[in-house]
C-alpha cells in the first residue's frame, strides 16, 4: 500500500500530463511554421547586374550558342517587309509599343547544354526574344507593365535579380532588362536555365553606382 501510494503521488495525472503533451506539441508546430515564415521573408539580395551595351542591334546581343537547328527573325517599326510576327505580338500590345524600335526572335527546335547534353526535338524548344526600345527608361516601363500583367515574380540567379513563372503544365518564362533591352526567354525549362544563365554570364557586371 505504501508503495503504491508513493508512485502515485510522484507520477503526474493524466489532467495535468495532457495539457503537457499539448504544451509540448504546439511549441514545436509554431517553431516550425515560423522558421519557415522567416526563410521565406529574407530576400537574397542581387549582387550583379546586366548591362548590355545600348548600341547594339538586337541580333547582335545574343552569342552563339546552344544548339544547330534554330531560326530567327527580326521585326523593325516602319519597314513594311516585315515578316517577324512573334516579335511583332509584343510590339503591338497595348502600351508595350511606346518607344519600342526593333526586336529580335532565337526559336530552338534542338539545344546543346554547357554541359554538352542535347535536348530536342521540339518546335520550338526554347524561343529567346530581344527587344530594343529608343530608351532605357522605355524599356523600363514595358518591362514593369509586362510583368504585371503575366504575374511574373522575382527571383535573383547568379546574382542578377530577373523575373520569372513557372506554373504545372506551363511553359517557363524569364524576362531581364538592361539600358534600353528586354530580353524574354522561355518554353522548356531545362534550356532557359541554361540560356539564362549564359546571357547572365556573358553581361553581367558586379552592381555599382557608375552603372
Amino acid at each position: 500500500m505504501e508503495l503504491k501510494t508513493l508512485v502515485a503521488e510522484r507520477s503526474p495525472s493524466r489532467k495535468t500530463l495532457i495539457p503537457a503533451i499539448t504544451a509540448v506539441i504546439m511549441a514545436v508546430c509554431l517553431t516550425s511554421v515560423f522558421s519557415g515564415c522567416v526563410k521565406e521573408e529574407v530576400p537574397t539580395e542581387a549582387t550583379r547586374q546586366l548591362v548590355i551595351p545600348s548600341e547594339l542591334e538586337p541580333e547582335a546581343v545574343l552569342p552563339s550558342f546552344g544548339g544547330e537547328i534554330w531560326y530567327e527573325c527580326v521585326y523593325e517599326v516602319g519597314n513594311d517587309t516585315n515578316e517577324c510576327h512573334d516579335v511583332e505580338f509584343f510590339a503591338s500590345l497595348d502600351q508595350l509599343e511606346k518607344g519600342f524600335i526593333k526586336g529580335y526572335v532565337r526559336a530552338y527546335e534542338t539545344y546543346t547544354l554547357k554541359s554538352s547534353e542535347e535536348i530536342g526535338i521540339a518546335h520550338p524548344l526554347l524561343m529567346i526574344f530581344v527587344l530594343k526600345y529608343e530608351t532605357s527608361e522605355a524599356a523600363e516601363e514595358a518591362f514593369n507593365l509586362f510583368s504585371d500583367w503575366t504575374d511574373l515574380k522575382d527571383t535573383v540567379i547568379d546574382g542578377v535579380k530577373v523575373k520569372w513563372k513557372h506554373d504545372p503544365g506551363e511553359p517557363m518564362v524569364y524576362m531581364l532588362q538592361s539600358n534600353n533591352f528586354i530580353i524574354r526567354i522561355d518554353v522548356s525549362v531545362e534550356p532557359c536555365k541554361d540560356a539564362l544563365s549564359r546571357i547572365i554570364e556573358l553581361y553581367s557586371v558586379p552592381i555599382s553606382k557608375d552603372y
